[in-house]
């Protein structure tokens, strides 16, 4: 299914009250979509079960703290 939302996505552009032919997104996401930060948080969540789970990184210091 997400898959099928992401491949190749399009948009269609109304201007003056006429459909233009559809056009190719670049991003390949369209603004305010839903979806994103549901999979932000999945990645981001195995990506936090991964450095916990690995001994030898203890902290990550940024600056003096």
């Amino acid at each position: 299914i997400i898959k099928a939302i992401y491949n190749k996505p399009t948009a269609n552009i109304m201007v003056n009250d006429e459909m233009l032919k559809l056009c190719p997104l670049i991003s390949r996401t369209r603004q305010g979509c839903p979806l994103l930060p549901l999979l932000f948080n999945i990645v981001l969540e195995v990506l936090a079960i991964t450095i916990r789970q690995e001994r030898e990184i203890k902290s990550i210091q940024i600056k003096k703290q």
